[in-house]
């Protein structure tokens, strides 16, 4: 079950992106809390494919009391519900407070470590 959602709410804008990630392009479309999770389970939804992102690819950021919540795991999730559409699950060590926070995707450099370039990685095929 999901308890939370933040999504775009001008639907023209939303079907715009959508058709632009028919030619290749790609990005969050909406981000879910899930139900039942204290908080620590989120299920990022794309306009395109979900990409293949490992957990040094995936951020978040921002918060007020609660800050530095670390990405335990990163995993594509595929529904089994027509009604949902698959997502990219992200499990974090901890809820955070009530604040905004940012879910962001960065590229990794040739050690592995997180850089501040925001990630162009293409979809599966």
């Amino acid at each position: 079950m999901i308890s939370s959602t933040l999504k775009c709410a001008d639907e023209r804008r939303r079907q715009l992106v959508r058709d632009q990630a028919e030619g290749g392009l790609n990005g969050i479309d909406y981000v879910e809390i899930v139900e039942g999770t204290q908080q620590r389970l989120l299920c990022v939804h794309f306009f395109g494919e979900v990409p293949s992102l490992a957990r040094s690819n995936v951020q978040i950021e921002g918060g007020q009391r609660i800050r530095d919540i670390k990405v335990i795991e990163v995993e594509p999730h595929q529904s089994e519900d027509p009604e949902h559409q698959d997502c990219l699950r992200i499990q974090v060590d901890r809820s955070g407070d009530f604040s905004c926070y940012k879910v962001c995707l960065y590229e990794v450099d040739d050690e592995g470590l997180t850089t501040t370039r925001a990630s162009t990685r293409p979809s599966p095929q």
